[in-house]
């Protein structure tokens, strides 16, 4: 199956992604040497802002295209569809850790958080994005 969006037909800057994946990577580092919950929280927040508001309230997304500009880097189209899921992929992986958090399984939140780093890394080292990945296989096979 194609890298295409079945999903929503529009597209977004693949290197916004990428900043955005830095941003969240950065602040995921900060949570595992400090941890300090207020982190998670704003990944969390953010990931709320981009996916059901408007995605221009959004303190991740604004920093990126800061970098974007000031570095001036060009602009690279691809489908949102799948980085919209994603992002629910990522969501989900704060909600998982936030719970365990709060039910004191610090081991637990240190395992989600380091593949959610992960994740975030390979998005913005490689461009490869895990969620997307997922996404295309569950509708490959179903």
């Amino acid at each position: 199956m194609s890298g295409s969006c079945p999903i929503a037909f529009r597209q977004i800057d693949a290197n916004i992604a990428r900043i955005n994946a830095m941003s969240v990577s950065v602040l995921l580092l900060l949570f595992i040497i400090t941890n300090q919950v207020a982190f998670l929280f704003l990944i969390g927040i953010d990931f709320i802002t981009r996916l059901y508001f408007n995605k221009s309230y959004s303190l991740i997304n604004n920093f990126s295209i800061l970098i974007k500009k000031t570095f001036n880097i060009k602009t690279v189209m691809c489908d949102a569809g799948a980085k919209r899921v994603a992002a629910q992929f990522g969501l989900a992986f704060v909600f998982m850790s936030l719970l365990a958090y709060f039910f004191t399984n610090i081991f637990v939140v240190y395992v989600i958080t380091t593949i959610f780093l992960s994740c975030a890394a390979l998005e913005l080292f490689f461009g490869y994005c895990v969620g997307c990945k997922v996404y295309f296989l569950v509708k490959r096979f179903f």
